[in-house]
């Protein structure tokens, strides 16, 4: 028995109040036995808690790459890059935008770069760079 005088583990019995007409109240007056709820509210708890860790990790993760071309003007970088598994896109080379300017000032072709990458305003985006040493 709870604290608050409920034993949850006993059938639970609804008093008549008179509203034989309402579908909800006449259901409500059978028996329930909470145990029986309990399962289905303990799985769909464990659900919602994996697919949480699962949509954390669709969240960008650190790719290798290398710089192949910096457009300055355009807010471009290319990068020859490895899988990119939270954007589900094969190793290639390809051409992102960058969510700040500044990232194409400390990079030059040729460098061997971690970065992270995302889907921004419909567009595929660099969100992160550092250049590996």
């Amino acid at each position: 028995m709870h604290s608050n005088g409920v034993n949850w583990d006993e059938p639970t019995r609804v008093e008549r109040s008179g509203h034989d007409e309402c579908p909800i109240l006449l259901h409500m007056e059978n028996t329930v036995n909470t145990s029986t709820l309990r399962r289905p509210l303990k799985q769909l708890a464990v659900s919602a808690l994996l697919s949480l860790g699962l949509s954390f990790a669709a969240h960008a993760q650190a790719v290798d790459g290398e710089v192949r071309k910096v457009d300055v003007d355009a807010g471009k970088i290319t990068l020859k890059h490895g899988e990119i598994r939270n954007l589900d896109m094969p190793a290639m080379q390809m051409a992102f935008r960058v969510a700040d300017p500044a990232f194409l000032k400390k990079v030059n072709v040729g460098d061997k770069v971690s970065f992270t990458a995302d889907k921004v305003n419909g567009q595929f985006t660099v969100t992160s760079i550092d250049v590996k040493k």
